[in-house]
Protein backbone atom coordinates (compact mmCIF):
# COMPACT_ATOMS: atom_id res chain seq x y z
CA UNK A 1 0.00 0.00 0.00
CA UNK A 2 2.46 1.85 1.11
CA UNK A 3 4.72 2.20 -1.89
CA UNK A 4 1.44 1.95 -4.47
CA UNK A 5 -0.12 5.05 -3.78
CA UNK A 6 1.79 8.72 -4.03
CA UNK A 7 1.63 10.90 -1.45
CA UNK A 8 -0.77 12.74 -3.89
CA UNK A 9 -3.35 9.58 -4.70
CA UNK A 10 -3.31 9.01 -0.34
CA UNK A 11 -4.16 13.02 0.57
CA UNK A 12 -6.52 13.13 -2.16
CA UNK A 13 -8.64 10.09 -1.34
CA UNK A 14 -8.12 10.68 2.40
CA UNK A 15 -9.47 14.30 1.66
CA UNK A 16 -12.40 12.89 -0.52
CA UNK A 17 -13.55 10.43 2.24
CA UNK A 18 -13.55 13.40 5.11
CA UNK A 19 -15.10 15.83 2.93
CA UNK A 20 -12.02 18.31 3.12
CA UNK A 21 -12.42 17.99 6.81
CA UNK A 22 -9.11 15.99 7.36
CA UNK A 23 -6.63 18.08 5.33
CA UNK A 24 -2.42 17.67 4.93
CA UNK A 25 0.37 20.66 4.86
CA UNK A 26 2.11 23.12 6.57
CA UNK A 27 -1.81 24.37 7.80
CA UNK A 28 -2.76 20.81 7.99
CA UNK A 29 -3.73 17.87 10.59
CA UNK A 30 -1.00 15.86 9.09
CA UNK A 31 2.02 16.69 7.07
CA UNK A 32 1.35 14.64 4.32
CA UNK A 33 -0.40 11.23 3.31
CA UNK A 34 2.67 9.19 3.44
CA UNK A 35 2.95 10.01 7.32
CA UNK A 36 -0.45 9.97 8.25
CA UNK A 37 -0.10 6.19 6.67
CA UNK A 38 2.53 5.23 8.80
CA UNK A 39 1.11 6.08 11.80
CA UNK A 40 -2.24 4.48 10.92
CA UNK A 41 0.25 1.68 10.37
CA UNK A 42 2.06 1.73 13.54
CA UNK A 43 -1.49 2.08 15.29
CA UNK A 44 -2.49 -1.10 13.48
CA UNK A 45 1.07 -2.91 14.45
CA UNK A 46 0.18 -2.02 18.20
CA UNK A 47 -3.06 -3.66 18.28
CA UNK A 48 -1.60 -6.57 16.50
CA UNK A 49 0.90 -7.14 19.31
CA UNK A 50 -1.09 -6.54 21.89
CA UNK A 51 -4.19 -8.21 20.54
CA UNK A 52 -2.79 -10.80 18.44
CA UNK A 53 -3.16 -11.41 14.91
CA UNK A 54 -6.88 -12.29 13.71
CA UNK A 55 -7.13 -15.20 11.91
CA UNK A 56 -6.59 -14.79 7.82
CA UNK A 57 -10.22 -14.50 5.77
CA UNK A 58 -9.87 -15.59 2.14
CA UNK A 59 -9.50 -12.48 -0.02
CA UNK A 60 -11.23 -12.49 -3.27
CA UNK A 61 -9.95 -8.63 -3.70
CA UNK A 62 -7.56 -9.53 -6.74
CA UNK A 63 -9.99 -11.52 -9.06
CA UNK A 64 -12.35 -8.63 -8.55
CA UNK A 65 -10.12 -5.86 -9.50
CA UNK A 66 -11.29 -5.10 -13.05
CA UNK A 67 -15.23 -5.75 -11.17
CA UNK A 68 -14.61 -3.29 -9.16
CA UNK A 69 -12.57 -0.77 -11.26
CA UNK A 70 -15.30 -1.26 -13.86
CA UNK A 71 -17.83 0.12 -10.87
CA UNK A 72 -15.80 3.26 -10.06
CA UNK A 73 -15.41 4.08 -13.91
CA UNK A 74 -19.46 3.80 -14.10
CA UNK A 75 -20.04 5.95 -10.69
CA UNK A 76 -17.03 8.51 -11.85
CA UNK A 77 -18.38 9.04 -14.99
CA UNK A 78 -21.58 11.26 -13.90
CA UNK A 79 -19.84 13.18 -11.39
CA UNK A 80 -19.53 16.70 -13.05
CA UNK A 81 -16.07 18.52 -13.04
CA UNK A 82 -16.76 20.71 -10.40
CA UNK A 83 -16.96 17.55 -7.99
CA UNK A 84 -14.27 16.13 -8.80
CA UNK A 85 -11.74 18.91 -10.72
CA UNK A 86 -9.56 17.30 -13.21
CA UNK A 87 -10.76 13.34 -12.19
CA UNK A 88 -8.55 13.72 -9.00
CA UNK A 89 -10.51 11.45 -7.15
CA UNK A 90 -11.32 8.94 -9.94
CA UNK A 91 -7.86 8.61 -10.67
CA UNK A 92 -7.08 7.96 -7.21
CA UNK A 93 -9.46 5.26 -6.85
CA UNK A 94 -8.71 3.64 -9.85
CA UNK A 95 -5.01 4.06 -8.86
CA UNK A 96 -6.10 2.58 -5.66
CA UNK A 97 -7.79 -0.62 -7.47
CA UNK A 98 -4.44 -1.39 -8.18
CA UNK A 99 -2.99 -1.86 -4.59
CA UNK A 100 -6.34 -3.34 -3.66
CA UNK A 101 -9.43 -3.05 -5.05
CA UNK A 102 -11.28 -4.24 -1.63
CA UNK A 103 -9.80 -0.78 -0.34
CA UNK A 104 -10.36 1.15 -3.47
CA UNK A 105 -14.59 -0.65 -3.28
CA UNK A 106 -15.11 0.80 0.35
CA UNK A 107 -13.02 4.40 -0.61
CA UNK A 108 -15.69 4.67 -3.71
CA UNK A 109 -18.97 3.85 -1.27
CA UNK A 110 -17.43 6.12 1.27
CA UNK A 111 -16.49 9.04 -0.94
CA UNK A 112 -19.58 8.63 -3.22
CA UNK A 113 -21.99 8.63 0.44
CA UNK A 114 -19.59 11.96 1.54
CA UNK A 115 -19.89 13.66 -1.91
CA UNK A 116 -23.92 12.95 -2.66
CA UNK A 117 -22.60 10.85 -5.86
CA UNK A 118 -25.98 9.56 -7.78
CA UNK A 119 -25.91 5.82 -8.77
CA UNK A 120 -28.68 4.14 -10.38
CA UNK A 121 -30.80 1.56 -9.56
CA UNK A 122 -29.23 -1.01 -11.31
CA UNK A 123 -25.33 -0.02 -10.21
CA UNK A 124 -26.64 -0.28 -6.60
CA UNK A 125 -27.81 -3.58 -6.81
CA UNK A 126 -24.56 -4.54 -8.74
CA UNK A 127 -22.57 -2.69 -5.69
CA UNK A 128 -24.46 -4.57 -3.23
CA UNK A 129 -23.94 -7.95 -5.01
CA UNK A 130 -20.06 -6.88 -5.52
CA UNK A 131 -20.30 -6.42 -1.43
CA UNK A 132 -21.52 -9.47 -1.08
CA UNK A 133 -18.31 -10.93 -3.04
CA UNK A 134 -16.39 -9.15 -0.19
CA UNK A 135 -18.23 -10.85 2.27
CA UNK A 136 -18.79 -7.19 3.34
CA UNK A 137 -21.36 -6.77 6.55
CA UNK A 138 -24.91 -5.73 5.73
CA UNK A 139 -24.51 -1.94 6.19
CA UNK A 140 -21.07 -1.35 4.04
CA UNK A 141 -23.08 -1.18 0.80
CA UNK A 142 -26.53 -0.53 2.09
CA UNK A 143 -25.75 3.13 3.75
CA UNK A 144 -25.28 4.20 0.27
CA UNK A 145 -28.96 2.85 -1.30
CA UNK A 146 -30.60 6.46 -0.66
CA UNK A 147 -28.01 7.71 -3.60
CA UNK A 148 -30.56 5.98 -5.44
CA UNK A 149 -33.61 8.28 -4.55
Amino acid sequence: MRRGLTGEKIETLWGAGTGGTFWFGPDGLWPSGPSWLEVVVERCDQWLRTYGAPEPEPEPARELADTVAAEIRTMTAAVPERLDPGHAVADALLRCVQVSPDLAFRWSLRIARQRGWPLERSQYERLVALGEQFEYGEFIVSDAEYLTE
